[in-house]
């Protein structure tokens, strides 16, 4: 091998390495730190067999699904401690929890409501066992024979146990909280929350 065919093997092979270094890395979606932190915002709720879960939206302040309110308030823990209060958001299924040993991470809240097709996620815990986070989009609402104010719908996979969890935007806001699952459509119904 001449000098000249040397130079120009070595200049490709360096213009190989730079081109996988400088080349994107594809990085799975739920490690993104705006995900993986609205994921951890999400704390299961628990006492014996019952079980939801809650959003922690501040440090000693979290949002979950008003009908959680049986059976967990005065008992369930969240973190091996107990929540202090929980308020009802006007006639909707979501309420406001304070329970002051909660620390972050904390989810932002969205800026602005979910529009048809828009991606989102849903972070929950299913039947009180892990905390999962399923990828889908929005979509219409079902006719349903009493919904309740404030309701929207997403194209998310969730089962009993995820009531109370959070349905955020792509880029990991908080959208509402989920209210009811569909499972035998995909289909999760999720309370809209004011916006900031």
């Amino acid at each position: 091998m001449n000098l000249d065919d040397w130079i120009r093997n070595s200049l490709f092979s360096l213009l190989l390495v730079f081109a996988a270094c400088a080349a994107p890395r594809l990085i799975a979606a739920d490690e993104l730190p705006e995900i993986a932190n609205a994921r951890n915002s999400v704390r299961l709720w628990a006492h014996g067999p019952a079980s939801c879960s809650m959003v922690v939206v501040a440090p000693g302040h979290a949002v979950t699904a008003e009908h959680c309110r049986d059976g967990l308030l005065e008992e369930g823990l969240v973190d091996g401690k107990r929540v202090i209060s929980m308020e009802r958001i006007g006639d909707t299924d979501a309420a406001r929890i304070v329970a002051p040993h909660l620390a972050c991470p904390c989810a932002p809240m969205a800026s602005a409501p979910a529009k048809l097709s828009d991606r989102v996620f849903s972070v929950g815990f299913p039947y009180g066992v892990i905390r999962v986070l399923g990828w889908g989009t929005m979509q219409e609402p079902p006719v349903i024979p009493f919904p309740m104010p404030g309701m929207r719908a997403a194209a998310v996979p969730s089962a009993p146990g995820s009531s109370g969890g959070g349905v955020f935007s792509a880029s990991g806001r908080l959208l509402g909280t989920i209210s009811m699952t569909m499972t035998g459509i995909t289909l999760t119904l999720y309370t809209e929350l004011p916006l900031q």
